[in-house]
C-alpha cells in the first residue's frame, strides 16, 4: 500500500517487488586502539514496479511517500527517498525503513 501526507492523493495498493539486502559497511578512519575493524550493517531497500503495471491515476509513488508491505510478515513500513528512476521496463526507487 502506499499513502502519503497529502490529502489530495488517497492510499492505494500496488503490485511491485520488494527487494531488501542487508550488508555490512566498513565505516573510514584509523579504526580503534585495538586495530579492531569497525563495520556497520546496513539495509538496502529497492522498491521495482513493472512500468506496464496497472495503476489507478495519479497513483504513481513519490519521493516521500510511505510504502506498507502488505505482504510481508509484521507489514513494515518504508519511505521512499529518491524519485522514480527508469531501469530497463521497472521503475526503481530506494527506500529507508521507518
Amino acid at each position: 500500500m502506499v499513502g502519503s501526507d497529502d490529502p489530495e492523493r488517497p492510499p492505494f495498493e500496488i503490485a511491485a517487488t520488494l527487494d531488501v539486502t542487508d550488508h555490512s559497511e566498513h565505516i573510514g578512519g584509523d579504526g580503534s586502539r585495538t586495530a579492531s575493524r569497525q563495520d556497520l550493517m546496513l539495509q538496502e531497500v529497492a522498491l521495482l514496479i513493472e512500468a506496464g503495471a496497472i495503476l489507478p491515476p495519479n497513483a504513481m509513488p513519490k519521493a516521500g511517500d510511505y510504502i506498507v508491505a502488505l505482504e510481508r510478515p509484521g507489514s513494515p513500513t518504508f519511505k521512499i527517498a529518491t524519485p522514480a528512476e527508469q531501469n530497463g521496463g521497472r521503475f526503481l526507487f530506494m527506500m529507508v525503513p521507518v
